[in-house]
């Protein structure tokens, strides 16, 4: 009988290393080989990893099918850790009849637009939006919303040209800022260059709007099977100081709601949205916000939580959310551990404030910090920092997950932990 294998598509070598060492034989990657070219990690074998072009689905589709036809696999299931490979991955599932989010659903919830204009029409609170094809629509959304609106990218992923804007002349530089950025961004799958379709509007011209709400943000992980939600965690998240907007320094988890938000409603909130995008078997990560003793929903994606959640949420009770995916993927309801089983701690993001080239980085005095669990740095002696909006990944060095000790609030005790990695910097760079 043949060997059956997930196909994680569109990670990251770092994923794959991970996944590799701690899931053996379970699965098989298929990659960019740029990605690959730059990595660090050791190269899994010929049998484990397929390095093609991801733009195009037709042939990815053809170099798996002959894959699996060398090595003498077949597909169980499909894994997606990145959004930009959504897609890609529903066009595979589709190949081989496995059970992942369609296409429709997918592109959905990756509209920052489209999935709250949806949810509005379903009655499921979340911000005011509006696709903002040019200035005078962006004007126009402001002068409706009559305060602070956020403007960011159609599509996108984390706090990547995402701006607050309290006034016209903030929107015109945004509006000015994001369009120029994206205008030559090299992620092609992130912002396409062009519509997929005919009639659908262009993610490098065409903006989205939403009014800005103040509180506090959370995000959570979910799965849906058979018409059931079940959350698997809640983080409730600190957000860095400075002029980038959005960016989340740290997360806590479990997070802790108020004591107005009920958890068993949240649920229910969550899986009505999940519905009305059109998703059905997922597991996926939602984020909202809590405001005034309402939750609001900021984005729904079908596909777990990343950045330092993970190693997080190992650390906090053991569940290893890489392997849960896979499990899903393969047709398994995995096993979500008691509540009285989590450990609350903290995983606090590594990020770099000043531009230049890293000469030297000590993570000494973490790892003899009582507090601390784990350090993990992903850059080292040589890398280049870029802040933003010229780039929003270089500044990000690693994590770090701790134990909040209850003196002083979390954003003092994240910067009094960050201000303990040493870094120094070669000369600078405009």
């Amino acid at each position: 009988m043949p060997e059956r294998r997930v196909l994680v598509v569109g990670t990251t070598p770092d994923y794959v290393d991970y996944i590799g060492r701690q899931c053996p034989g379970r699965a098989v990657f298929v990659i960019d080989p740029k990605l690959r070219s730059q990595a660090t990690q050791p190269t899994p074998g010929d049998d484990e990893e397929i390095g093609c072009n991801l733009l195009r689905p037709g042939p990815v589709i053809e170099r798996v099918r002959e894959h699996t036809r060398r090595y003498g696999y077949v597909p169980q299931g499909v894994a997606c850790f990145d959004c930009e490979s959504l897609e890609l991955a529903a066009r595979l599932a589709e190949a081989w009849d496995l059970p992942f989010p369609p296409k429709n659903a997918i592109r959905a919830s990756r509209s920052k637009f489209i999935s709250k204009d949806i949810w509005r029409r379903n009655g499921i609170p979340c911000p005011r939006a509006a696709m903002i094809p040019d200035l005078p629509a962006l004007s126009a959304f402001q002068e409706q919303v009559g305060g602070p609106v956020v403007v960011k990218p159609l599509t996108g992923s984390g706090s990547e040209l995402v701006f607050i804007c309290p006034d016209r002349a903030a929107g015109a530089r945004a509006w000015e800022t994001i369009v120029s950025r994206l205008s030559g961004h090299p992620d092609q799958r992130m912002y396409t260059s062009a519509a997929d379709d005919p009639g659908e509007p262009d993610p490098r011209r065409v903006l989205c709007a939403e009014e800005f709400i103040v509180g506090q943000e959370y995000s959570a992980d979910f799965i849906l099977d058979q018409g059931r939600l079940q959350i698997i965690r809640v983080a409730q998240k600190v957000m860095a100081p400075g002029p980038t907007a959005g960016t989340t320094l740290a997360y806590v988890v479990p997070g802790e709601l108020p004591d107005a938000i009920d958890p068993d409603r949240l649920g229910r909130r969550f899986l009505d949205a999940a519905r009305a995008l059109g998703l059905d078997r997922t597991m996926g990560m939602v984020d909202f916000i809590v405001a005034e003793g309402a939750a609001y929903l900021l984005e729904m994606t079908p596909r777990p939580g990343g950045d330092c959640l993970p190693p997080l949420i190992r650390q906090c009770c053991g569940l290893d959310m890489l392997a849960v995916a896979l499990d899903f993927a393969a047709g398994s309801r995995p096993a979500i551990p008691e509540a009285s089983a989590w450990t609350r701690l903290a995983g606090l993001r590594l990020l770099a404030t000043q531009v230049g080239r890293i000469q030297e980085i000590d993570p000494g005095l973490l790892h003899r910090d009582g507090r601390v669990r784990e350090v993990f740095l992903k850059n080292g002696p040589g890398h280049q920092i870029v802040l933003p909006p010229d780039d929003y990944e270089s500044r990000v060095l690693g994590h770090v997950i701790f134990e909040p000790n209850g003196r002083g609030d979390m954003l003092t005790q994240c910067q009094e932990i960050g201000g303990l990695l040493r870094i120094s910097l070669a000369e600078n760079h405009a």
